[in-house]
Order: structure tokens, then sequence, then C-alpha cells
């Protein structure tokens, strides 16, 4: 069986591949999620539909411990039980005493059978009889129960003998506690001896129901997994073993042959729950051992239950695999948890390793007290003080995690913030870059703005609200081909129409921004003339905006003051001989002559090198709503546009973005662009394509974090970019993401291929190669 088990895990880890991780784990934990509700309806339906008939009445109790042992080993032994080591291994035992003066309140005895045949007789008369079969068994295994029966009258100094005949050899010599007294007596003495493990067993129980119900409205509000969800169930299984081997289990489920059969299942499902959690904490480090773990252990469970219920090998024959599996399992968690501390210094999970840690001694105390010490009145109680202990420390973990993640959000609010500025001007200089001979154009139109704003006597938000206006003014232009822009020859109709179009294209995009008021008339106005004759819509005078007419003239300025493909930048004379010449047609008369004052100062631009002016009034703001909006309006303009695909634009239309990510932060980002591309030889629709690129998003966002971006790319691509996101764990995101987008569409029709990019040789390719 074991060959067989390592033969399932290599072949399926070869099979399916990393690529399929995160599907062998969902059907996994969907496994063990359906085996736990299974449980709970074996033990409803034998509760329910199987009850025994012949099941002792729950009555009666005090302790009888002194007793003589007939014919051990050929003479008769004085033992004191329960739980006497001389009588184990004999599998017919017979003690006898002979009892006191009796209470006329005593009516009942109690006698605790190990799954043997119990034979009660008073003065050598036969009194009581008890047959492993009348618990109703569903398998070969005897059941543990205790047997109430009544007391004969006048039983005082009456000889007492009881004949214990095992059913099994594991059971022989295995002798429990015998009490006389009245029934409620009786049972609240079983009760009382037993109440520690029946409390902390049901009280885990109940703690893991808790939290089970918890991660789950946690994973269906969060759409992403919570690791509690694997915690609670390794806690809601253990607690349900610890309650199932409860020496008092009758007196909660009166089929004593169901839990016992339910306490033998849960064994298989411990290493598999376990494995399933740590494999998850441990960001999936050692996922090829806890995957053979988890398989191994399913097999178990099926064949373990075959061989019982043919009635061919009882569970407490096969339980010694479930133990060898569970004793490697703690070998494996306390090896890979002591590498990650000690040599890796990982301590993301600290706190739950040492919560597994208290945990595995606990279970190693439980271990001597049972098995070494006999004393099973405390059965379970070191485990279920172990369980708590770990369930805290796991809450204290997701405390820590929930405590770090608004630390780092902050952190990123922060970081996306300046990113979102740097963004902005990454932005303006992308569009600049589409025309080789306008580096750095709008850049400095928002400085000339600024200062003219400044001597018009503007407060210090209206400037830097004018200056992100002025940096947005030409974003139109992302969606005019390069080789409109860069022709060194006279335009054609169309392709005029196609420059001024940038204006109406730069309006569209952002006309919905409502983060800085007066971007939108900036962009759409800045060509408007004084006169009426400028476009898109001819407005004439005061009707132009006061920031567009403001960035017209800074915009005429460096158009002027730079190089163009058909000529050299003009002399200062020339400049303000040409401005003059506009005023009134052109240009605002009253704007031109504070901007021909500032010319003949010299110090237009000394301000435009002015870096300090800038930082001043880029403090304290948050621009990330501007970006988003930015992020948000630009693909679905150019859609509408149906200007050139971006997959067709030089990288330069994008790249110079991301190397200012590059710059800024050290290389802690990853981009990755996903293509979803119909096959050769398919049709589709525009719709088919929209609702693909939608479920590509929505997959993208349950995988990744709310401080990372994803935008759409393309009409065939979906962009994302992860921040400080670990190397190492890029594949497995990705193939979640994948898996999460075949979930939510069927791409029969497409072909879907990722990419993630270097920015650094994706710019001196020039082009954006996607797919792999």
């Amino acid at each position: 069986m074991i060959c067989l088990n390592i033969y399932l895990v290599v072949f399926m880890n070869r099979k399916f591949g990393l690529k399929n991780r995160v599907l062998a784990r969902d059907i996994l934990a969907g496994i063990l999620t359906l085996l736990i509700i299974l449980l709970f309806a074996y033990l409803i339906w034998g509760e329910s539909v199987k009850r025994p008939n012949n099941q002792p009445a729950l009555d009666n109790v005090e302790s009888i411990t002194e007793w003589t042992a007939l014919n051990i080993n050929g003479t008769d032994k004085q033992v004191t039980i329960p739980n006497s080591k001389e009588l184990l291994g004999n599998k017919v035992v017979t003690i006898t005493t002979t009892l006191g003066e009796v209470s006329d309140e005593y009516n009942s005895m109690l006698v605790w059978s190990k799954g043997q045949k119990v034979e009660v007789f008073f003065n050598d008369n036969l009194w009581y009889v008890y047959e492993p079969e009348q618990a109703d068994s569903f398998g070969v295994d005897s059941t543990y129960l205790y047997l109430f029966l009544p007391l004969p009258d006048n039983a005082s100094n009456s000889k007492v003998t009881i004949t214990y005949s095992a059913i099994l050899d594991r059971d022989g010599g295995k002798i429990g506690d015998v009490l006389i007294g009245d029934k409620v007596s009786c049972l609240l003495y079983v009760i009382k001896m037993n109440q520690l493990e029946l409390f902390f067993g049901m009280f885990v129980m109940l703690l893991g129901i808790i939290a089970l119900i918890i991660s789950t409205v946690l994973h269906i509000v969060s759409k992403k997994e919570v690791d509690m969800y694997y915690l609670a169930c390794a806690v809601l299984i253990m607690a349900f073993w610890i309650v199932a081997n409860c020496t008092a289990r009758q007196f909660i489920f009166p089929n004593a042959s169901v839990i016992r059969d339910c306490a033998y299942l849960v064994l298989p499902l411990m290493p598999m729950s376990f494995s399933l959690y740590l494999d998850r904490i441990q960001k999936e480090r050692y996922h090829i051992i806890y995957f053979a773990i988890e398989l191994i252990s399913l097999v178990n469970l099926i064949v373990i239950s075959i061989l019982n219920y043919t009635f061919v090998a009882g569970f407490s024959n096969t339980r010694s695999v479930s133990l060898i599996m569970i004793v490697l399992t703690i070998i494996v968690v306390m090896v890979t948890i002591c590498y990650d501390l000690f040599k890796r210094k990982d301590r993301t999970y600290e706190v739950v390793a040492i919560g597994i840690g208290l945990l595995a001694l606990c279970g190693v105390i439980q271990l001597v007290m049972e098995q070494i010490l006999m004393l099973t009145v405390i059965s379970g109680t070191f485990m279920s003080v172990g369980l708590i202990i770990l369930v805290i420390c796991g809450l204290l973990q997701s405390v820590r995690r929930i405590a770090k993640m608004d630390d780092d959000r902050a952190v990123a609010i922060e970081q996306v913030e300046s990113l979102s500025r740097s963004a902005m001007e990454a932005l303006a200089k992308t569009v600049d870059a589409k025309d080789r001979y306008t580096s750095g154009h709008s850049m400095r139109v928002a400085r000339v703005a600024c200062l003219i704003a400044k001597e018009l006597g503007w407060d210090d938000e209206q400037i830097f609200e004018l200056r992100f206006q002025g940096m947005m003014h030409d974003i139109g232009k992302i969606g005019v081909p390069d080789t409109v822009l860069n022709k060194p020859g006279k335009l054609s109709r169309i392709e005029f129409e196609l420059i001024q179009a940038h204006t109406t294209v730069g309006s569209d995009i952002l006309k919905n921004v409502t983060s800085i008021p007066g971007v939108e008339p900036a962009a759409r106005n800045h060509h408007e003339r004084y006169d009426g004759n400028g476009y898109p819509d001819h407005l004439a005078g005061e009707e132009i905006p006061l920031n567009a007419r403001i960035i017209g003239i800074a915009d005429a300025y460096d158009a002027m003051n730079s190089d163009r493909i058909y000529r050299k930048a003009l002399p200062k004379s020339k400049i303000r001989e040409e401005l003059i010449k506009g005023k009134g047609t052109q240009f605002d008369p009253d704007i031109i002559d504070v901007f021909i004052k500032l010319l003949d100062e010299d110090r237009v631009d000394v301000f435009i090198n002015d870096d300090s002016f800038v930082d001043r009034h880029s403090q304290d703001y948050d621009s990330t709503e501007f970006a988003a909006e930015l992020k948000e309006n630009i693909e679905q303009v150019l859609d509408n546009h149906d200007l050139e695909d971006v997959e067709r634009v030089k990288l330069g239309e994008v790249t110079s973005v991301f190397r200012q990510l590059r710059d800024e932060y050290s290389d802690n980002f990853v981009v990755i662009v996903f293509s979803v591309r119909p096959r050769e030889g398919y049709n589709v629709s525009e719709i088919y394509m929209a609702k693909a690129l939608d479920s590509m998003d929505i997959a993208i966002q349950k995988s990744v974090r709310e401080t990372d971006i994803n935008i759409r790319y393309s009409k065939t691509q979906v962009m994302a970019v992860l921040f400080e996101a670990n190397p190492n764990s890029i594949n497995f995101i990705v193939q979640r993401i994948l898996l999460d987008f075949y979930k939510l569409f069927d791409a029969s029709a497409l072909d879907v291929s990722y990419k993630v990019l270097d920015i650094d040789e994706e710019y001196k390719m020039g082009i954006i190669v996607t797919g792999e």
C-alpha cells in the first residue's frame, strides 16, 4: 500500500505539475470539507436510524476496587481495578469479591466493558449477561461502554463474580470500573470522572465550528483564501476525536458503535487537515511533501473503511497505519518549522509555530498519561488544552497579520500616492515620448503655467491643480499614431484632423475625473483662440476657461522654444514678437501682458528649472484617486475612438511608466501581462471578448492585494502590477489567476497566455512580446 501511495504522489505531481497545484489543493480541501460533513451525517444517521434496541439503559453507582482474580496463570491473585496490569493479555478473566453492607438506597451496579462479553453472577447465580453484539456494531470491532444493571434485593454480603471474555485479543484483561449505588449517583459519578474531557472536547468542537463559520464567511466576503479555514477543519477533527474517545461518550451519543467508528475515521483526517493548513501558512514551500501526506491519508481512509465495513479487518487492526501517518506528519511539521525559523529566518508564522509546538508537547504528555501511566480519566484533556492554545495562537497570528496588513497598507498607500504622482508625470513623459521632438513638453508647460498663475495671484492649491492640468493637457496624443506625430513633411487633411482630435480624446479621458477640478477643460480647450477661430469648440474671449487660456500661452511658448521636426527652436526675440502678435487674437491680452513681463525679466527659464517650487506644492496631496480615475478612463476611450491598439504602439508609450516605477522602488514590483486572443479558426464576437477580459479582471482582483494595480491594457490584454511581491510566489499567483479565470469563463475558443515583463529588456526591444 505504501508503494501504491508513493506511485500516486509521483504520478499526480508529474502529471499535473506546478501548474495545477492550486487545483489539487482545492480538490483536497473540498474532499476534507465533504468528509467532515459526511462524518457528522454518519453520526446523525447512526443515532437516529440505527439506534440499538438492546442497549443497556443509563442507570446507576460506590467504587468496588478490591477483587480476587481467579485462575490467573494457575493461581488466584488479589488485584485492584480498574486497569490492573497483572490481568492484561488474558482473553478470559474472572474476578470475584464479597460485598459489605449495601445501603437500601443502592439499586444499581455499573460495569465498564471494554469490548468484552460480560457475565455477572450474584451468589454464583447468573444475574446479567452482556454480548458486544447488543451494541449493534457496524463493523468488526466491539464497543467500549458502561453497563448499568439492577442490584438484586438484599444484596448486602452477597458474593459477586464477573467474567470478562474478550472478543479481540487486544481487549484481553482490560478491566474497567465497577460501581454500585443509586441510578442518579452512578450516572453523576461517571460524568464527574469524565467532566474535563467532556468539557474540553465539546468546547474545542464548538470553537472549531465557530472558526469554520467565521472563516467561511470571510472567504465569501473577501473572495480570498482564509488560513483559519484549514485550522478550523483541523481543530474540528481533533475535537471530534477527543469527544469520540471520551469514556462517557455514550451519555452524549447513545449509539456507542457509531461514535466509536468516528473515533477511528478521524485519525486519517488529522494529518490531512494539518498538512493543508501548514502548507498554506508555509507558502507552499514544502508542497510536494504535504501533498504526499494528504494523498496517502486519503487513500488510507478509503482502504481502512472498506476493510472494516466488509468485515475483513476492524479499525482497531488498521489503526497503526493512521498513527504512523500522524507521527510522520508531526515530524515533518516540526522539521519544516524549525528549518523556517532558524535557517530561513522566516518569522511570518512564528506565533502559530509556537502553538503547534505546544500542541505536540501536549500530545506527548497525553500519550504518556494514557499508555504508560494508564490514567484514562484524563483522556483527551491535554490534547484539548493544546488545541485551545493553537486556536488562540492562530487568532493572534491573524491579528498580527491584520495589523501588519494595516501597517503595510498605510505604507503602500503612501507609496501609491507617491507612485500616482510619479505615474502621472511618467504618463506625461509617455505622451511626450511619442513625438521625439517634444520631450519634456508637458512638464515644462505645467511649470510655465504655474509661473503665470503665481504672477496672477493664485493661491497654492489652485497653482498645484493647474500643475496637473498642465501635465495632462496633451494626454489625448496617446491615441495619435507615431507616424503622424513624427511625420517630417506636410500633413494631409486627415492627418491634421487626427492631430486636432487629441483635444477631444483628452477630454473624453478626463471628463469623469473629479479629484482635480478643471483638468478636462484644460485638455479640451487649450487650442482655442481668443478670437474664436480655435478648436474644437470655437470658443472666444472669456468663454474659454481661464486655466485653458493660461495653458494655451504656456503651450505656445514651449512649442516655439523647442526644436521641431520641421525647424529649430526660435530665438527669444522672435518668440516675444510672435506672442505680442497673437495678443487679442490667439491669446488673452491681459494674460499675455503678464507673460511678456516675465519674459523680459528672464524669469521664465529660471522658473522652469526650479524644482523647489514643485516640491513645495507636492506635499500632502493624495493624487491616488486622480490616478485611479485616469487609469479607468484611458482604455475605454481608446476603444471608443477605435484608435490603434496599444499592443502595436512602441513600448515607449508604456515602458517609461514602469521605468519610473523601477527607479522609484528598486525593482520591488512585478509587471504581468495576460493575453486573451481568439484561437485560429475561431470567429468570436466583441461581446465574447469583452466578457473574457472582464473575467480576467475579476480573476486578477481575487488574487492580488488592494494596493496592487490591474488595468485593461488593450483590447486583448490585461496588465497586473504587483508591489512587494515575493519572486518565488509569482508563478503560483499566475496559476491561481488562470485557474480562477477558467472557473469563471469558458475559454475554449481562446488562447490564453501571460508574460512577466522584464522592463529593461522590453525597453531595448522596443515592442511588447506577449505569451510564452
